[in-house]
């Protein structure tokens, strides 16, 4: 392999040395893309208003599943997905509901009234 050739396969690319030399000339510019999809998922946590996260927890305080609570929310057309959920509760301090038989589930589950406060 001739001098040129290695010189060629080993240097870096035009357009690096063109993002390096724009870098130094200006560190403030953003160098990275920011993250679409965190960028989502914060705007979709925003949406989740602590009167949901109230209601999740009060069924979960009924020891309903988070499927339950799924269905739940959905009967009173609410829209929640099960890791959304659980992300509720992991973040409220609960933890997984153990291993339950058919007979140990609740056949139907409804929100507390919160008028006999």
């Amino acid at each position: 392999m001739t001098a040129i050739e290695e010189s060629v396969r080993s240097s870096p690319s035009v357009s690096g040395n063109l993002l390096c030399h724009q870098f130094r000339q200006d560190p403030a510019i953003p160098f990275f893309l920011p993250n679409r999809h965190a960028l989502r998922a914060a705007a979709a946590a925003a949406k989740k208003t602590p009167a949901l996260h109230a209601r999740v927890i009060a069924l979960r305080k009924q020891n309903c599943s988070i499927y339950d609570i799924q269905r739940a929310l959905e009967e009173r057309g609410e829209r929640l997905s099960a890791p959304a959920i659980w992300k509720i509760l992991t973040a409220h301090g609960f933890a997984k509901l153990p291993r339950r038989a058919d007979e140990e589930r609740p056949v139907n589950v409804r929100f507390p009234d919160h008028r006999d406060r």
